[in-house]
């Protein structure tokens, strides 16, 4: 019969691992970072020109896992250009 306590400390680092990985997703989801915590990305596209910037910075925020912010942009990107089918991946991704 196996023993109880090590089935408990297995279950209690369990529950203490998610809980600290919670409380990091938790705190990256608020707010906006400003432009220099993002850095520069430029992703060509066939999308218009007119909206370019917009995409690359809704790829920085992606790769910099501000998925919220950057499903926003994303969002943001299709409003102007509505052809900008990339977004939809990028909205998907986040």
């Amino acid at each position: 019969m196996p023993r109880p306590l090590p089935l408990v400390l297995l279950l209690a680092a369990c529950l203490l691992f998610n809980a600290n990985t919670y409380g990091f997703t938790a705190s990256h989801t608020q707010g906006d970072p400003g432009e220099d915590a993002l850095g520069t990305v430029h992703f060509s596209t066939s999308c218009s020109a007119e909206v370019q910037p917009q995409f690359n910075r809704a790829i920085a925020l992606l790769h910099s896992f501000w998925f919220q912010a950057a499903i926003d942009a994303f969002e943001e990107v299709l409003e102007v250009d509505s052809s900008c089918g990339i977004s939809y991946w990028g909205i998907a991704l986040a």
